[in-house]
Parts: structure tokens; C-alpha cells; sequence
């Protein structure tokens, strides 16, 4: 027998639920076995797993991963994110994500879309869709002076039919 596939808002609940744990909290983190510069966060939320896996490499601040929820043991829901940021921005970013997860909003799986906080401000700039079902755009964190020190791209959404 085939299971009912979830709504979309308990996908989206699984997915804050788990973020607010995971990175932005320094979540334990796994590894895949054979990818070096791999990192995994995983959580299990009653039918939901939800894996946060990216890669850093000490080549550069450079950094690309991937968020994905299953219900089930089936893909639902995902998201892609790509970009660089220097290490010494890493603290403010966390808090940035942590402070959208904490809430239990979705800011199309980033943070908010504004954050100022010392020298540092965070912007999140959707794209034309910014659902939890449809969504891209790009982040960034500049420094007071206006001089970009990072960003990255992501986009994702829902793998079930609305």
C-alpha cells in the first residue's frame, strides 16, 4: 500500500524544525564515506529525515551543499545553496539563519531578509518566487562601508505535486 503523501506545511515545520538544531546551532556533523570535504547534518523528525549536506574545501572559502526532506523514506522537498564567505563572517551568518529557524519563518530556507548587527549586515533577496514550494535568490553579507564579503545562491522547493 502506498502512503499519503504529507502537506506541504508539515514538510515545511520538519524543515524549520530540524534547521533550528542543525548548522546555525553547530549541530553534529557526519561525513560520506569517500567524500573528502563532505559534511552531513541529519535529523529525524517522526516521518521526516532531513539531511543538510555540504562541502568546504581549505583551498578557499568556497562552500556549496544541499538540504534535502524525505517523508517516508521519499524525497518531498529540496533546496541547493552555493557561494563563498570568509571564515571571520561565519559567526554572524549562523546567527542570521538561526534567528529565521528559531522563529519558525521561512525566508526561502535563508535568513532573514535584513540583519544588522556590529560592523556587518545580512541581505537576503528573494527572486520572483519566494514560496516554500518555489523559491531562489541570493544572500549576502556586506560591512557597513557598503564592500561585499560574501554571498551565496540557492533555490529549491517542493518535489510533490500541488
Amino acid at each position: 500500500m502506498q502512503s499519503k503523501s504529507p502537506h506541504l506545511r508539515e514538510v515545511e515545520r520538519a524543515f524549520l524544525a530540524a534547521m533550528a538544531q542543525g548548522y546555525a546551532q553547530d549541530a553534529a556533523k557526519s561525513t560520506i564515506a569517500g567524500m573528502p570535504g563532505s559534511k552531513v547534518i541529519a535529523f529525524d523528525i517522526d516521518d521526516f529525515t532531513i539531511k543538510d549536506t555540504y562541502f568546504v574545501t581549505p583551498f578557499s572559502d568556497i562552500s556549496f551543499g544541499w538540504t534535502v526532506v524525505w517523508f517516508q523514506g521519499k524525497p518531498v522537498w529540496y533546496m541547493q545553496y552555493s557561494g563563498e564567505y570568509p571564515k571571520r563572517v561565519i559567526p554572524f551568518l549562523k546567527r542570521c539563519l538561526n534567528e529565521a529557524y528559531a522563529a519558525g519563518k521561512f525566508f526561502c530556507g535563508r535568513g532573514p531578509w535584513i540583519v544588522e548587527g556590529g560592523d556587518l549586515v545580512y541581505e537576503n533577496s528573494p527572486g520572483a518566487y519566494r514560496s516554500f514550494d518555489d523559491f531562489s535568490g541570493l544572500e549576502i553579507i556586506r560591512d557597513v562601508n557598503d564592500h561585499r564579503l560574501g554571498s551565496h545562491r540557492y533555490n529549491g522547493g517542493s518535489l510533490l505535486k500541488s
